[in-house]
């Protein structure tokens, strides 16, 4: 869901419960928004944690994570996806690297922290087949 759309949806939930229920209502739409985010810090954590558990910027096979690739990722669906946190190449740019074993990186382009670009680097031993 777009961050800004969230937000709304929450000032939204607040300002209809304190019109329809007076204080009770307000109450109830502080709590329901403070749970949604503690289920989203929740679930950001339970991904680094099982990140954490790989090396840093390594996956089984570049090429098939490539694949599952989309614009708008977020860096947390993209750890996920990977199932360890990317190497961070360039501080200017952000962008985030993943090798494999058989040579291939993938550079990830995250302005924003949303993917927005991704080249596949060859390795050099099958550039020319």
């Amino acid at each position: 869901m777009n961050h800004r759309l969230g937000w709304l949806l929450a000032v939204v939930a607040l300002a209809f419960g304190a019109w329809r229920f007076g204080w009770q209502g307000a109450l109830l739409a502080v709590t329901v928004v403070v749970f949604w985010l503690l289920l989203d810090f929740s679930r950001s954590m339970r991904v680094l944690r099982a990140a954490m558990q790989r090396p840093v910027g390594q996956v089984p096979h570049a090429r098939q994570f490539q694949q599952s690739l989309r614009r708008g990722l977020t860096t947390v669906q993209l750890t996920k996806l990977a199932g360890t946190i990317g190497e961070v190449v360039d501080d200017g740019v952000p962008v985030l690297r993943w090798r494999d074993a058989y040579g291939y990186a993938l550079d990830v382009r995250c302005p924003g922290g949303r993917a927005e670009s991704w080249t596949l680097q060859v390795p050099a031993n099958e550039q020319g087949a």
